[in-house]
């Protein structure tokens, strides 16, 4: 007896330390995050973009993969006050945890589970104030349905402090919230038809609780419902923005004015325009497309474009638009060398779970964010993890490319596997695909590319590899490698 006493307690210490390896194990190998990007702000200086937009606070820091099985696509912003950043940091690490300990949980059911995390974000400042909310949507093979939530961050810009909604009203009372809310969701006939529903009723009772969640917008007070909260699933999650004149006499804040002067809000730079130089290539000798997806990076890219110069080398950058905002003159510098624009989405989501409007909506903004900054029309569309769907087709018109190398970069982090992997299988016509924002691809790149021009490659653009081979690009075509004069687009 005593013996099986033992034998079964090993068996679960064992069983334990198992599961923490392999948590820690995941954890280190797909959720890196990513490279620091550094500040030069102190306290009190807070980066603004632009004070109408809903991103209009900060930039983007992301943490991404090309992990199809297990996607991770997460933004948050870093504003520049670093008391303020590492409480949103926590909140991250916070959300990865929850996600690998539910990853954790359904792998013990199903081992063969498949997962994904998206977070985005929305970011504004009113008076001396930043709100940040995040939206998750977590998908497990296990489920029917993706797990979805919203959360908020307010904080005082001066003091750093949190702000909850009692410190934002003068009392704990929040009828006249309750009251103005409902007010909001009477005017759509959808959620009217539901607002004497036990669940409506409960979920908009006037708790701190129920009104968690919220934000400071330019032109009012928005409140956050949680998918469930108060509606069924299928009305997903919900908000409703109050004007402040409603609740002016209420709330314990001033927000007639701008940011204090204490607080300098810092655009982010801009750099020099130059139209760009047509290329001198030749059709007969080999050549091959770099493409770099994800940035652009602060630090990387830079890196990678210096090395591109100095080799009279180009490359094709599939960019977030989420993060052309934050790095427009890193645009504009690779519009200026000559270089290929490409779109990778706007926040880099599974496009199998997009409705045609949100697929619209991911490239169209990307475009829209391009623009501010180059005069240049996207002509080619790398979609996330390489997903191409009749729908995405149908939706964008437009010409798809994939790669025919994958260095993997962003798994190995190792600037010797990324060069073999290229100079062990390139060929005429081949689309490589790299990603800008990890300081091994660029460590690999001051090799690989001398390495390739001296087995004699040309180094070109997507567009230009298309043209040399004669090849007229077709809306819906999807190209991975290009050969001689045929088209081999799907």
């Amino acid at each position: 007896m005593k013996h099986s006493v033992f034998k079964q307690a090993a068996c679960f210490i064992v069983f334990f330390t198992m599961m923490i390896l392999i948590f820690y194990w995941i954890c280190s190998v797909v959720i890196t995050m990513p490279e620091a990007e550094p500040m030069t702000a102190v306290t009190q200086h807070v980066y603004v973009k632009n004070s109408d937009g809903n991103q209009a606070v900060g930039q983007t820091k992301s943490i991404v993969n090309d992990d199809k099985e297990y996607a991770v696509s997460i933004h948050y912003p870093i504003t520049g006050i670093s008391e303020i950043d590492r409480v949103i940091e926590q909140e991250i690490y916070r959300k990865i945890e929850e996600f690998e300990n539910k990853k954790i949980g359904y792998q013990a059911l199903e081992p063969d589970v498949s997962s994904s995390i998206w977070i985005d974000y929305e970011s504004y400042i009113k008076g001396d104030i930043i709100s940040v909310v995040f939206y998750t949507e977590e998908n497990f093979s296990a489920l029917a349905h993706p797990l979805e939530c919203v959360d908020t961050l307010v904080f005082e810009i001066t003091s750093a402090k949190q702000l909850s909604l009692g410190d934002i009203f003068k009392s704990d009372d929040f009828s006249i919230l309750a009251e103005l809310t409902k007010e909001q969701f009477a005017e759509n006939l959808d959620v009217k038809s539901q607002m004497d529903t036990e669940l409506f009723l409960n979920g908009t009772e006037p708790t701190e609780q129920n009104y968690q969640h919220f934000a400071l917008k330019e032109d009012g007070l928005a409140v956050y419902f949680e998918k469930y909260q108060i509606l069924p699933g299928y009305f997903g999650i919900q908000s409703v923005t109050i004007p402040y004149d409603s609740l002016s006499e209420y709330l314990n804040i001033d927000l007639s004015g701008t940011a204090p002067e204490a607080v300098q809000t810092t655009a982010l730079p801009k750099g020099e325009l130059t139209e760009p130089q047509t290329a001198i290539i030749d059709k007969q000798k080999p050549m091959v497309a770099l493409t770099f997806d994800d940035g652009p990076h602060y630090m990387v890219t830079p890196r990678i474009l210096d090395i591109l110069q100095k080799h009279n080398a180009r490359a094709t950058f599939f960019v977030l638009g989420n993060r052309v905002d934050n790095f427009p003159n890193i645009i504009q510098r690779e519009y200026s060398q000559g270089h290929e624009i490409g779109s990778h989405s706007f926040s880099h989501p599974q496009i199998t779970t997009l409705t045609s409007e949100e697929i619209e909506y991911q490239f169209a903004e990307t475009e829209h964010r391009i623009q501010q900054y180059v005069p240049y029309t996207t002509k080619l569309i790398r979609p996330p993890y390489g997903q191409i769907t009749q729908s995405l087709k149908d939706v964008l018109q437009k010409t798809f490319v994939l790669w025919s190398i994958d260095t993997q970069d962003w798994k190995t982090k190792d600037k010797d596997a990324i060069v073999s992997e290229v100079l062990n299988n390139v060929k005429d016509g081949d689309i490589i695909l790299m990603h800008d924002m990890y300081s091994t691809t660029a460590d690999a790149c001051e090799e690989l590319i001398p390495a390739l021009i001296e087995r004699g490659y040309q180094l070109v653009t997507v567009s230009e590899l298309l043209n040399a081979k004669e090849i007229t690009p077709v809306a819906g075509s999807v190209y991975s490698r290009v050969l001689s004069t045929e088209n081999v687009a799907s």
